[in-house]
């Protein structure tokens, strides 16, 4: 059987999706991911440990009012989620929009709302590695690049399982950042997968990253 999960737009059909993953998992959620609605990197980064709490991912706009179909989901999970998570900075996601969507869950902005975020979308990838490190506990490290989001999206679900991070890198630069190195040797990853080809994960990349010790 086909069945189609969709709204009228992104922030609806993201809820859609939110409210048949309580269908299947027979309760309502305890936590929330909120990511920015119009770009993907940040969005990428939370997937992989999105995807093994279990947990849905909710679009947010910058500023503004919460879409309607976003503001009646979450008053249907007010009560039930205890703890959320706004991945970005201040810039994608604003500090009042993130004081609406706790306040539409009941919640506290800065307690039981927190901000998980980086200098740019390398940084924050690695600042989400880093808060869930307890839910990504593989030895393994997942890499693709943070330019475009179909290699990163394809595997998301594969890092999942693994309970493997997801690595995002600028193969354009040549160069991992001092956040970034500082990671991985924190991590010191046992195996390395690296999702596309080596136009957009060059092989000088991937030797980059496994040099690190």
């Amino acid at each position: 059987n086909t069945e189609r999960i969709a709204g009228g737009t992104r922030f609806e059909t993201a809820t859609k999706i939110a409210e048949k993953l309580a269908e299947k998992k027979g309760k309502k959620p305890t936590e929330v991911f909120f990511v920015y609605a119009y770009n993907f990197a940040d969005a990428l980064s939370a997937s992989t440990v999105a995807a093994v709490k279990g947990a849905p991912v909710i679009y947010l706009k910058t500023t503004g009012d919460l879409d309607k179909q976003t503001a009646d989901y979450l008053a249907s999970v007010k009560g039930s989620v205890k703890q959320a998570y706004v991945i970005g900075g201040a810039g994608v996601i604003s500090n009042p929009m993130m004081k609406t969507a706790a306040s539409a869950l009941g919640l506290t902005s800065g307690k039981t709302v927190t901000r998980v975020y980086g200098a740019n979308r390398y940084a924050t990838c690695v600042a989400v590695n880093k808060a869930f490190a307890s839910s990504m506990t593989g030895t393994a490290l997942c890499i693709a690049t943070g330019a475009d989001f179909p290699d990163a999206l394809a595997g998301g679900v594969f890092a999942a399982i693994k309970s493997a991070p997801l690595f995002l890198v600028n193969n354009a630069a040549k160069k991992l950042d001092d956040t970034q190195t500082a990671y991985l040797k924190e991590k010191q990853a046992k195996k390395f997968f690296v999702f596309g080809g080596p136009g957009p994960v060059s092989d000088p990349t991937v030797n980059l990253v496994k040099a690190v010790k």
